[in-house]
C-alpha cells in the first residue's frame, strides 16, 4: 500500500500521521519479504522516519519506504519536523512479521506404520516448524525444530488409514512466538 503525508497545521498534521502509520489496538500482520511502502510527497515540512528493530524491518529514513527483513515486532515511527509554519507531529505504528506460508514438499510411507515428510517455507531464520496431521481419526500437533526446512517421521501409524498434513513456520523473538500460516493439506491416501 502507498500513503501519502501533506503537513498540515496542527492537530489536522496529527491526524494524517495517525491515519498512515498509527496501528493502536490492531495487531498488524505482514509476511515477511513483502514491502509496504509510505511515500512522503508534498511535504513542506521534514518527516523522518525509524524502525526499532532493524533486524525486523528497516526503515529509509526520509523515504518511509519499510523493508521486513525478518519475523518479529517493529515500531516505525514518523515524525514531521516543526517549521514556521507548521508544529512537530510524530506517530508510531507497530508491525507484527510473521514467517512466510510453509509447505508440504513431500509425503511418503516406505515403511509399515511410518509416514515421513519433508517441508520448508525457504526462510533461513526459522525457529522451527508446527505439524497438524489428521490420522485415523484423531488431529494432533507437533511442533519440531528447523531452520530452512523440516524432516519429520511419524510411527506407529495405523496401515491402511489416510494420512493428512499441513505445516506453518514459527520464529520465536524474545519470550514471544510468531507463527505464519498453514500451507495447504497435503494428503497420502493410506499409510503402509
Amino acid at each position: 500500500p502507498t500513503g501519502t503525508i501533506t503537513p498540515v497545521p496542527q492537530p489536522k498534521a496529527s491526524q494524517i500521521l495517525k491515519n498512515r502509520y498509527d496501528s493502536k489496538g490492531k495487531r498488524l500482520k505482514v509476511m515477511a519479504g513483502s514491502r509496504l511502502t509510505q511515500v512522503v510527497t508534498g511535504a513542506k515540512t521534514k518527516v523522518t522516519f525509524t524502525s526499532s528493530d532493524s533486524k525486523v524491518a528497516k526503515v529509509g529514513k526520509t523515504t518511509g519506504v519499510i523493508r521486513f527483513v525478518g519475523a518479529g515486532k517493529a515500531v516505525i515511527t514518523a515524525k514531521a519536523a516543526e517549521t514556521k509554519e507548521y508544529r512537530a507531529a510524530s506517530k508510531k505504528a507497530t508491525f507484527y512479521v510473521i514467517p512466510r506460508t510453509a509447505a508440504v514438499k513431500s509425503l511418503k510411507s516406505n515403511k509399515k506404520g511410518q509416514v515421513t515428510i519433508k517441508g520448508s517455507n525457504g526462510a533461513k531464520d526459522n525457529s522451527g516448524y508446527q505439524i497438524l496431521y489428521k490420522h485415523n481419526g484423531k488431529t494432533r500437533k507437533v511442533s519440531v525444530k528447523g531452520r530452512k526446512s523440516v524432516t519429520k517421521t511419524f510411527k506407529k501409524l495405523k496401515s491402511g488409514k489416510a494420512f493428512k498434513v499441513k505445516i506453518r513456520a514459527y520464529k520465536k523473538v524474545e519470550r514471544v512466538t510468531y507463527y505464519g500460516k498453514y500451507g495447504k493439506w497435503k494428503t497420502l491416501k493410506k499409510v503402509r
